[in-house]
């Protein structure tokens, strides 16, 4: 379907999983095609993360940064979370948007019933 004279375009993505390298080389893809878009005006990632690696965050930062074409972050669906890494993605954004029933927030490393991880084991995890 062609679109209308003066049309503009959102090129939409989606993260479901951990922020990981593999995460990272799927938004500068994103990037690169919201930016070759000649009628992009908008690159919107749909976001469902429990978080992942600070690094991953930090280049996926540097990505959304460099970007030409500004950057929304929705977490999506209801019970869709943006925790850890999740939220640095969202502060970092253009716009920053929630459905009703998601949350944002801090992660920390806890124990397999949910207790906090002690001692030298746990600063390593820290």
């Amino acid at each position: 379907v062609g679109l209308a004279e003066g049309a503009q375009r959102v090129v939409v993505g989606q993260i479901r999983a951990p922020i990981t390298p593999a995460t990272v080389s799927y938004l500068k893809s994103l990037v690169r095609t919201a930016s070759q878009e000649p009628k992009a005006q908008l690159l919107l990632v749909e976001l469902d993360t429990p978080g992942g690696l600070v690094s991953s965050a930090r280049e996926m930062v540097q990505t959304m940064d460099r970007s030409e074409v500004p950057i929304a972050f929705f977490v999506d669906p209801a019970g869709a979370a943006a925790t850890s890494a999740g939220a640095i993605l969202m502060l970092a954004s253009d716009f920053a948007a929630m459905a009703p029933g998601t949350n944002i927030g801090a992660a920390h490393p806890v124990g397999p019933q949910g207790e906090d991880v002690k001692g030298v084991m746990g600063e390593k995890i820290t």
